[in-house]
């Protein structure tokens, strides 16, 4: 539970790339998250956003159970 949670927390980082570089030198640290943001929001592509934003949450909960089903223990 916690690898599936501090992997899901570390794809979703926002904050420290939005207020210190913005994406930063030629994207350099561009995130997931503010790259929809972005797209979004500053070029008012909404409609492209939400279409990355719905292929990012199927790859997280693609990511959640391929990590749950490795962690989980069989009880033989």
């Amino acid at each position: 539970y916690v690898l599936v949670t501090n992997s899901i927390n570390a794809l979703k980082i926002f904050t420290p790339v939005y207020v210190i570089t913005r994406g930063g030198p030629q994207e350099s640290t561009l995130s997931m998250v503010y790259y929809i943001f972005r797209e979004g929001f500053r070029y008012s592509r909404l409609g492209y956003a939400s279409a990355v934003a719905v292929l990012f949450a199927f790859f997280l909960l693609l990511l959640a159970v391929a990590q749950l089903r490795v962690m989980r223990s069989d009880p033989d």
